[in-house]
């Protein structure tokens, strides 16, 4: 009996992880044409057009992806995402160099 539910969590883990790295790598390509979301500045008119990047991001997340995330829960999600590639550009120490996203 063990083997049985051993085999369905494997095809489950395997069905689900390329399916996250692929929403993820889908996302990565809708945020390349809005660089205004990486701009740290806290003026009004920035924070006013980062939000209506945030919304129309959201709005071709829904589309492209198909999964209906809340505009909140995208935020946070590519605030993760923000994070997750500041720690691996400081682990490798690049410096001013320009680096690859979708490589990573």
């Amino acid at each position: 009996m063990s083997s049985a539910s051993e085999n369905s969590t494997s095809d489950f883990l395997t069905e689900e992880v390329p399916a996250k790295i692929s929403s993820n790598l889908k996302l990565m390509e809708i945020l390349e044409s809005y660089n205004i979301i990486f701009n740290k500045s806290q003026v009004p008119k920035i924070k006013e057009k980062k939000e209506q990047a945030y919304k129309e991001i959201h709005q071709k997340y829904i589309l492209q992806i198909g999964r209906d995330l809340t505009e909140k829960q995208l935020k946070r999600k590519i605030q993760n995402m923000k994070t997750e590639l500041k720690k691996k550009t400081d682990k490798t120490g690049t410096g001013n160099k320009k680096i690859n996203v979708m490589k990573m």
